[in-house]
């Protein structure tokens, strides 16, 4: 069961993922999965994530931000 929302939007050669909602050790498989099928769709461009909504993040949605 997902508790967050992840939409894109293109601009400015630019991936502006939208997260939203709480981001957790239970769901960040989801988010690790939904954020790669958006990214091998969009090859070209940075990636900026847009976290003003994000209510919660554990430290295991962290590490994901840290990943290389």
């Amino acid at each position: 069961m997902n508790k967050y929302s992840l939409t894109f939007t293109l601009q400015d050669k630019k991936i502006i993922f939208n997260l939203s909602g709480k981001v957790d050790t239970m769901n960040i498989p989801d988010l690790q999965a939904d954020f790669e099928v958006i990214r091998q769709k969009c090859l070209n461009g940075s990636v900026v994530f847009d976290c003003n909504e994000l209510t919660y993040i554990s430290s295991a949605g962290l590490r994901f931000f840290a990943r290389p």
